[in-house]
């Protein structure tokens, strides 16, 4: 993998995953969270009520793809569970999470 890619993925239920140049996970059981690099990519987070994870671009940035869980074909899990959306990152070297709510139960 490129020394200069992130790869962020939702995993389980609860467990934001970052891999590459920036390698840690972000706990988020119930919680929409934002991710903010320090390249300027903002991205959110959230694990959805039919058990897909959904990343969703929050600026307009050249630095980030974002490739929906359901146009995975070919993917295998080496790549990141098929439940989840997947986005690579380029350039960043760091980053913040913000726990936004936790998500209503009904």
């Amino acid at each position: 993998m490129n020394a200069n890619v992130t790869t962020v993925y939702g995993c389980s239920d609860d467990l934001i995953e970052l891999d590459g140049a920036i390698y840690d996970e972000v706990g988020c059981y119930d919680q929409i969270t934002r991710l903010k690099f320090d390249n300027d990519v903002r991205i959110a987070v959230e694990y959805d009520d039919d058990g897909h994870w959904r990343i969703t671009p929050l600026n307009d940035s050249p630095n980030v793809t974002i490739v929906r869980a359901e146009d995975r074909l070919g993917y295998t899990d080496v790549d990141g569970p098929i439940y989840s959306d997947l986005a690579t990152v380029t350039g960043a070297t760091s980053f913040k999470a913000k726990r936004l709510a936790v998500k209503r139960v009904e």
